[in-house]
């Protein structure tokens, strides 16, 4: 329900306008973490239809993209990481960094169609397969692409060698690789192409269709 006379709701967004960062966001992780935990936590602004007492840092936001176009942690992106930053900036309507977004978000849309698996589906990245193969990509990827999480990744898997390759999942016994295709992976970045999509057609916005926090496609 978007009943905001519930105490509840307003103890909630007290608690979060409290204590939120002068990025617009919540706690003091890179910005690559918080724009993940950020996206959860506008989903219930957007819904209740409550403004942030602060902006979002959009110049740390776009900054943080690496030069294939994408916002993740390693090589490829991932489909959440990606999706999450774009859901939180293709709205926005700033003159001052309109077009710096327009160019961000069209890098990431034309790379994520050549990232398409010949099957028709999408992957956390098609670049990283196993250890062998990938250590050197990952490596000389961090050295072009750096910040700490991106480092972490590259350092995790020296050491481990490669066995963070695999993608543990809680909802199914049968985990996969990281350039395996998934429904995971294939929702989230045909939703990311979508949102792009509208944004640099003006089109409408067919992807708030239900009735509680949440994503989906009409």
């Amino acid at each position: 329900t978007r009943d905001n006379r519930d105490f509840r709701i307003n103890d909630w967004f007290d608690y979060m306008n409290k204590n939120m960062n002068s990025d617009g966001f919540w706690g003091k992780k890179h910005i690559v973490y918080s724009l993940q935990n950020g996206y959860h936590q506008y989903e219930i602004y957007n819904f209740f239809k409550r403004t942030a007492p602060k902006n979002l840092n959009i110049k740390k936001i776009l900054k943080s993209q690496d030069r294939q176009g994408h916002f993740g942690p390693f090589l490829g992106g991932g489909g959440c990481y990606d999706f999450d930053a774009v859901d939180l900036i293709y709205k926005i309507n700033d003159s001052k960094y309109n077009k710096n977004i327009d160019e961000a978000l069209l890098k990431l849309y034309n790379n994520l169609l050549n990232e398409q698996q010949k099957d028709g589906g999408f992957c956390e990245s098609p670049y990283i397969s196993n250890y062998k193969k990938s250590i050197l990509r990952i490596f000389t990827y961090t050295i072009l692409n750096f910040n700490i999480p991106r480092f972490k990744f590259f350092i995790r898997t020296l050491l481990s060698f490669g066995s963070n390759l695999i993608l543990i999942t809680h909802w199914s016994p049968n985990h996969r690789k990281y350039n395996q295709s998934d429904t995971w992976n294939s929702w989230f970045r045909l939703l990311t192409l979508y949102k792009i999509k509208s944004r640099l057609e003006k089109s409408e916005d067919k992807s708030k269709i239900f009735p509680f926090p949440g994503i989906a496609f009409k």
